[in-house]
């Protein structure tokens, strides 16, 4: 019994998993803050928009796509850059939850252990490939239970439904980032530097 919490608490971490702690080289200034409707509750979140179109909150998790940010999102209390504007409290405190509750209800477990990937395209696969190949690795050897399997590239915008689309920054940018969990009705984003990660910090964005 022990050991089935320990693994489904594995496979519902993301990429396997998430851990919490930034992965910024260069902080970004553009930070928005404001209330979001996250799984678990409505919360105060800071986030901030990559050049690829994708929101990124709470240090280095991705949301999704802005349109699907921007369905969540209730207010913006704070805008980047501008210290006048007044953090607003109007929204009610019920339900509003700590930064632990990112995690989505029920775990967002991977079915059956099994994670499907694809790059975006050859370039961002010349990048981002060792990498990956080195967190994978990684994993498997310490959770032999769990399967990545590849797909071939795609580079359509909206990405796919139950598959994590790695794509990249044009320039350098300081930051990768990850989404939380398997979510089978949304498409999935692991966001890499343009000139890649560095194999710690891929690991990170898989979970360890």
């Amino acid at each position: 019994m022990i050991a089935f919490k320990f693994l489904r608490v594995l496979l519902s971490l993301s990429l396997v998993v998430r851990g919490t702690q930034a992965q910024f080289d260069t902080p970004p200034t553009n930070l928005t803050t404001g209330f979001v409707r996250l799984p678990h509750a409505t919360r105060e979140v800071s986030w901030f928009y990559s050049p690829n179109g994708i929101v990124i909150y709470d240090g280095d998790i991705i949301f999704g796509t802005i349109s699907e940010f921007n369905d969540a999102l209730v207010n913006i209390t704070h805008y980047p850059n501008d210290s006048s504007i007044p953090r607003r409290r109007d929204i009610p405190t019920q339900g509003l939850a700590k930064r632990s509750y990112s995690e989505w209800p029920n775990g967002r477990l991977w079915p059956g252990g099994i994670i499907y990937y694809r790059y975006f395209d050859s370039n961002v696969e010349a990048v981002a490939s060792a990498d990956v190949n080195f967190a994978i690795s990684t994993w498997t050897a310490a959770v032999p239970c769990l399967r990545f399997v590849p797909l071939p590239n795609d580079n359509k915008p909206g990405g796919a439904n139950g598959i994590v689309t790695i794509i990249a920054h044009s320039t350098n940018l300081g930051y990768c980032a990850a989404a939380l969990g398997y979510t089978p009705s949304t498409a999935m984003w692991l966001e890499a530097d343009h000139s890649g990660c560095g194999g710690s910090t891929m690991l990170h964005e898989f979970g360890m």
